[in-house]
C-alpha cells in the first residue's frame, strides 16, 4: 500500500523557540521602551529564527508550511529591528527641548548666542532648510550679519535653519524656541524646488540618514518602515559613491553628488515649474503654513520677511536644457517662474515683504558657477550675491530705517559698504566646493 505523508504537529523545540518570539513582538506593540525590552526583542528575533530553522529541518513539512513559517519569522524579525530603530537609535530632527535644539540647531552657529537679547541689538532669526546652512560660515546668514552689523546699530542673525526642514518643521521650531530669543525680524528663506512638497511622517535622524518616522497604525506599506528606508538610503549612498569614484577614475571633476544623482534631483525639483504643479503639489496648504509663520511672528512682536531661493534649473540654462531633454518635458508645459509668481502674489495680498532672488542671480550672468559642483546649493559666491541682495532689500523696509540712515556716508564713516552686484568677485576667488 502506498504510504501517504501526513501532517504532524511542530516539534516541541520549535514551539519553545517560537513562543518567546511572539512575546517579543507583543512587547514591541505596547510601545514601552527600555534597554531590557530591547534585549528581549533581540533574543526574540534569534529564537524566532531558530524556530523557523527547526521547522524547515523536518522533512515531513510541506513546502507551503515551510514558506509560511519562514515568512512569519522574517516578519517578526523585521518588526523587532523596527522597534530597535524606533526606540533606541533614531533622534527627532525637530527639537522639543534645549538638548535637541543644541544638537540640531545651535551646533552650526559660528559662536554661541545667548537667548537674552543685548540692549540695542537688532536680532534676526534666520529660518530655512539646507539653503540656510550651505557654505557653513560663509552662508548668506553669516554674510548678512557681517554686512549689517555696525557699532552704532548692532545686528545679529540667530540661524534656526536645519537641513531637511520643510515649512511645517520651521513653524514648529519657531513656535517652540522663537519667543525665548526675542527676535525683531524673522527672515524666512523658501526654496521653490522642494519646499512645496508636503511630506507625511516625522523627520528623524537614524545613524546619519534623514528618514521619516510614521505612527505604528500607519505601518501598512513596507516603504514606511524605518528598516526599509534605511536600507534604501544606504544603497543609494553606496551607488552614488561608486558613480563618483568611476567619474574620478575617468578624469571628470567630482562634486557633492554624482552627475546622475544631481540630474535626478534637478528633474524632481523642476516639477514646480510645470503646469498643474500648484494643484498636484498642494501649494495652497504650503501658503497656509507660511501665513501661520507670519502670524506667529506677529504674536512675538517680530516682523516677517520672505526670501525666495530659485531652483538651479531656473538660473542655469545648461542644466535646464539637460533636465528637459532627460525627462522629455514638452516646452508648452514649462512655466519657468510659476512658483515665484504664486508666492509674490500671495505675499502682496497679505502685505508680507518678499524678495525674489531669481532675477538677482540671473543678472550676474554666472549661472551654474553660483552653485557647488553637482549640487543644487549656492556656493560661497552665490551666498555672497544672495546676502548683498537681502541686505539691500532689508534696508528698504520701514523696520530698517535706522540702518538705512546710518549707511549714509555723511552720518557714519564706519558703516560697511554693500558691494554692487556688478562688481562681484570672480568665482575662482571664492569657494567652489563644500
Amino acid at each position: 500500500m502506498e504510504s501517504r505523508e501526513t501532517f504532524s504537529p511542530p516539534p516541541r523545540a520549535a514551539l519553545i523557540f517560537l513562543v518567546p518570539g511572539i512575546l517579543a513582538v507583543l512587547f514591541f506593540l505596547d510601545g514601552f521602551c527600555s534597554f531590557t525590552r530591547i534585549g528581549v526583542w533581540l533574543a526574540g528575533a534569534a529564537l524566532a529564527g531558530m524556530s523557523g530553522i527547526c521547522l524547515l529541518w523536518k522533512r515531513s513539512r510541506s513546502l507551503i508550511i515551510n514558506l509560511a513559517v519562514l515568512l512569519t519569522t522574517l516578519l517578526f524579525m523585521a518588526w523587532i529591528i523596527e522597534g530597535v530603530f524606533r526606540y533606541a537609535l533614531l533622534s527627532p530632527k525637530v527639537p522639543v527641548d534645549s538638548g535637541g535644539f543644541a544638537k540640531w540647531v545651535s551646533s552650526s552657529w559660528p559662536q554661541p548666542i545667548p537667548r537674552e537679547k543685548p540692549d540695542g541689538m537688532f536680532r534676526t532669526i534666520g529660518l530655512s532648510d539646507s539653503y540656510g546652512v550651505a557654505a557653513e560660515k560663509n552662508n548668506y546668514h553669516c554674510q548678512l550679519a557681517q554686512l549689517l552689523n555696525q557699532p552704532n546699530h548692532p545686528f545679529e542673525v540667530v540661524n534656526f535653519s536645519v537641513t531637511g526642514y520643510q515649512p511645517l518643521d520651521q513653524l514648529r521650531i519657531l513656535e517652540t524656541f522663537g519667543p525665548s530669543f526675542h527676535p525683531d525680524l524673522v527672515l524666512h528663506g523658501f526654496f521653490v524646488g522642494n519646499d512645496f512638497f508636503a511630506r507625511r511622517g516625522e523627520l528623524v535622524d537614524l545613524m546619519g540618514f534623514p528618514l521619516l518616522n510614521f505612527p505604528l497604525q500607519e505601518l501598512l506599506l513596507p516603504r514606511r518602515f524605518l528598516l526599509f528606508q534605511y536600507a534604501k538610503a544606504s544603497l543609494a549612498l553606496f551607488r552614488d559613491n561608486s558613480r563618483k569614484k568611476a567619474q574620478q577614475t575617468s578624469g571628470h571633476p567630482v562634486g557633492t553628488f554624482s552627475q546622475e544623482e544631481h540630474l535626478r534631483v534637478a528633474i524632481n525639483y523642476f516639477q514646480a515649474c510645470l503646469k498643474g504643479a500648484p494643484e498636484r503639489m498642494n501649494w495652497a496648504s504650503t501658503w497656509d503654513i507660511l501665513h501661520q509663520i507670519s502670524d506667529n511672528c506677529r504674536s512675538m512682536g517680530a516682523a516677517y520677511a520672505l526670501v525666495l531661493f530659485p531652483d538651479q534649473s531656473q538660473v542655469d540654462d545648461a542644466l535646464r536644457t539637460h533636465v528637459i531633454q532627460k525627462a522629455g518635458i514638452p516646452e508648452d508645459r514649462i512655466l519657468l517662474d510659476q512658483p515665484q509668481k504664486f508666492l509674490l502674489e500671495e505675499c502682496r495680498k497679505a502685505s508680507i515683504p518678499c524678495l525674489d532672488l531669481l532675477p538677482v542671480l540671473k543678472a550676474t550672468g554666472l549661472q551654474g558657477e553660483l552653485y557647488y559642483l553637482n549640487d543644487t546649493h549656492l556656493n560661497l559666491e552665490g551666498n555672497r550675491v544672495a546676502a548683498e541682495a537681502i541686505a539691500d532689500f532689508l534696508l528698504q523696509q520701514p523696520e530698517f530705517s535706522a540702518f538705512a540712515d546710518s549707511k549714509n556716508p555723511q552720518q557714519s564713516d564706519t558703516s560697511p559698504v554693500i558691494q554692487p552686484l556688478e562688481d562681484a568677485l570672480p568665482v575662482g576667488q571664492g569657494e567652489n566646493h563644500r
